[in-house]
């Protein structure tokens, strides 16, 4: 028999006896609420604007007839389609009627039904459940499931000691015992060591997320529509750090070592589980691919040990994992009186909070009240699971940014200092409060994702000062030799230190050396390696600035190259969220009139009069950009070997279809190499184009897009 190492441990606290508690009202419709289809917008109109604008725009865009259904007041109105069109159609359009400036305002016009109370005889002991404005500090699941009670589209990993068959709970997906390693993920018990009775953790863990309502029995779940996957890595004395990492790849779809692909992959992933140290660098890298592949990783905090008090994860001594690690949701736990339970832990590690005490839910042959950080996971994984079910598109960056909304968690009650605090320099920080299933659902519902941040310029490096802690020497050696730049560059200028994608900042090199050839600079990614594009080229004795948006490497770091010798200076000006919308790539070249690269020819583009032909390019299907789904793209251009009269020459970037804009992205001089970031849409048919006033060679250089 395979040895196990008690590595992971169970978060259990007390199992307490049944306290009757007042019902609540809740939602009766099960499958009304989560309308997929829709066929409404509500608008306000621009002060002096006719409804034909709006109605216009989606007519074209989406082949729709549309009508005013009804107004609400003034500029306020209801606009109808002839037919309906998926919700992420209906969120693209509204995207596009506002990022046109044709309204005010636009939203989807949701569905509301009739809140009555389920039949679920134990759900007067769900306290938990209740809105967080009475007296037992809930998470007001009765009025989230007013705008939706799930769906089965998406899937929620239980990764843990497997599952029982209960009356209570669905049928569960096809799993994986990776303690056994099998295929069944049933729980045969996993009494030994110090644990004389079985737990049943995993089926206590899954009738919180997703327990049958409505059916006469028991408990109600959070996801009424909850599709579970039971992934066993517990058994008797614990489990294996191998074995989680195997469980977090197979759940997320990626590939094990000798087991099948799993054909229904999960989008959140709960881990009740955890052990003493460090996160590992193997489990972190399992992590961050099932990140990168679209799941969400949920774990508990931690019960503090063996004493069952709560530690303070920020002392080296408390370390716990997965609690520790990072791009996962860290979940402490309350009480029913929104104060810290003494067992929790606590710390800076920790993201959100949730009940976790006197919590109801199934076991085997029946019902029981438990209390743990294992209880509070399953809380918090079971609302993100609300969230997905309106915006599937949501990934772990996304979910993290709508948590640091306003009022998406409710605030610790005012209590004393030694209770739960959301202030992170205080004792018990126990993350951005207790998370409110209502306002967490709206929210997903209602608000779009920034996917770009801007900042307050920010100076945050300077080699010839020392800022950022980058030395006083100038960056390369004058012959191409020189190493590069390695700058952490989340955590500087107000950038957040995770959920960042790329960062968009000025760079300017100052007191430039070159030989006889012209010296230039490239910002890139670090872990990705140098790419064969440039960002800013410059000659000796020049100051010169660019923009550049730059994708960050998975440590947060940029580089920074230098063909020659400058001193080089990095302003923050803002930054792009990880988000689902935004897609950053490698640097890459996608286009070159000197050499024929993506076909664009050898010849210069412009006439150099003005009225030269503009470039015609298909961006769409080039350098990893998908050929489908893209609204706009983010590229370096760069103008060489220019010739201008006696006016200064410039360039302008533009989708095709819309015409030339009166501005200009670039401008030049004769015998000037010179390079700008530009973000510009692509049209319908994924093309852009270049003008040029004058004659210049262009490059284009893709680095990002964004979703449709």
């Amino acid at each position: 028999m395979k040895l196990r190492l008690p590595a992971i441990a169970l978060f259990i606290g007390l199992t307490i006896a049944t306290v009757p508690m007042r019902s609540l009202a809740t939602v009766e419709v099960a499958t009304q609420a989560n309308d997929d289809l829709i066929t409404e917008l509500i608008v306000e109109r621009l002060p002096g604007r006719s409804s034909l604008s709006a109605m216009s725009l989606i007519e074209n865009e989406f082949d729709l007839d549309a009508s005013v259904e009804s107004k609400i007041f003034d500029r306020l109105e209801v606009i109808q389609f002839d037919q309906p069109i998926t919700r992420a159609e209906a969120d693209s359009l509204v995207q596009q009627l506002v990022d046109t400036g044709k309204v005010e305002s636009a939203e989807i016009n949701e569905k509301r039904y009739a809140v009555t109370a389920p039949n679920d005889p134990e759900y007067v002991n769900q306290w938990y459940l209740k809105d967080f404005a009475t007296t037992d500090k809930g998470i007001g699941i009765e009025s989230a499931w007013s705008h939706t009670t799930g769906s089965p589209s998406i899937v929620v990993a239980v990764i843990d000691t497997g599952y029982t068959v209960h009356p209570d709970l669905p049928t569960p997906l096809p799993g994986y015992d990776f303690f056994d390693n099998d295929a069944d993920a049933t729980d045969p018990g996993d009494a030994g060591c110090d644990q004389p009775n079985p737990s049943w953790h995993g089926t206590k863990v899954a009738g919180i997320i997703g327990a049958k309502t409505n059916n006469g029995i028991g408990v109600a779940g959070i996801n009424q529509q909850s599709q579970i996957q039971h992934i066993r890595i517990l058994g008797p004395c614990g489990g294996d750090t191998s074995d989680e990492i195997k469980a977090i790849r197979w759940a997320a779809g990626l590939p094990v070592h000798g087991i099948s692909l799993n054909p229904t992959p999960a989008r959140v992933l709960n881990l009740s589980l955890g052990g003493e140290g460090n996160c590992s660098e193997l489990e972190q890298s399992a992590i961050n691919d099932a990140v990168a592949a679209g799941a969400i990783v949920v774990v508990a905090a931690g019960n503090g040990g063996s004493d069952n008090v709560g530690d303070d994860l920020d002392l080296p001594q408390n370390a716990f994992s997965p609690a520790n690690c990072n791009n996962v949701i860290t979940v402490a736990a309350t009480t029913s009186t929104g104060a810290r339970a003494s067992y929790t832990n606590f710390g800076s590690v920790v993201d959100i909070a949730a009940p976790g005490s006197n919590i109801r839910t199934t076991k085997f042959n029946g019902y029981d009240s438990v209390s743990g950080t294992s209880f509070a996971t399953p809380i918090v994984s079971g609302i993100i699971s609300l969230m997905l079910s309106v915006k599937p598109g949501l990934n772990y960056y996304g979910v993290l940014t709508l948590l640091r909304k306003d009022n998406v968690a409710n605030s610790f009650p005012s209590v004393p200092s030694s209770q739960c605090s959301n202030d992170i320099s205080a004792t018990y920080y126990c993350g951005l409060g207790i998370l409110d299933a209502n306002h967490a659902v709206h929210t997903a519902l209602l608000i779009a994702l920034e996917v770009f941040e801007p900042l307050q310029p920010t100076r945050v490096a300077d080699t010839r000062s020392n800022i950022g802690n980058v030395g006083t020497n100038k960056i390369g050696d004058g012959a191409g030799g020189g190493t590069p730049l390695t700058f952490k560059i989340t955590g500087t200028g107000n950038i957040p230190t995770t959920g960042v994608s790329a960062v968009s900042l000025n760079i300017t090199a100052v007191n430039t050396q070159v030989g006889n050839v012209g010296g230039y600079l490239k910002v890139y990614p670090c872990a990705s390696g140098q790419p064969d594009i440039s960002n800013l080229n410059f000659v000796s004795n020049q100051t010169i600035a660019n923009a550049v948006i730059v994708p960050v490497d998975t440590n947060g770091n940029i580089c920074i190259y230098v063909y020659g010798q400058a001193h080089i200076l990095i302003d923050t000006n803002g930054w792009f969220a990880n988000s689902v919308n935004f897609t950053t790539i490698t640097p890459t070249r996608v286009a070159d009139t000197r050499s024929n690269i993506g076909n664009v020819g050898t010849n210069k583009i412009g006439d150099g009069a003005g009225g030269g032909t503009p470039l015609t390019f298909k961006i769409t299907g080039t350098g990893n950009i998908p050929t489908t789904g893209v609204s706009a793209v983010s590229l370096n251009i760069t103008a060489v070997n220019t010739q201008v009269g006696n006016v200064g020459g410039y360039l302008k970037v533009y989708p095709c279809a819309s015409g030339q804009p009166d501005i200009s992205n670039l401008n030049f001089v004769s015998n000037q190499t010179i390079a700008n970031a530009v973000i510009v849409p692509v049209d319908t048919n994924g093309n852009i184009c270049i003008y040029v006033y004058g004659k210049a060679h262009i490059l284009i250089d893709a680095n990002g897009w964004f979703a449709t």
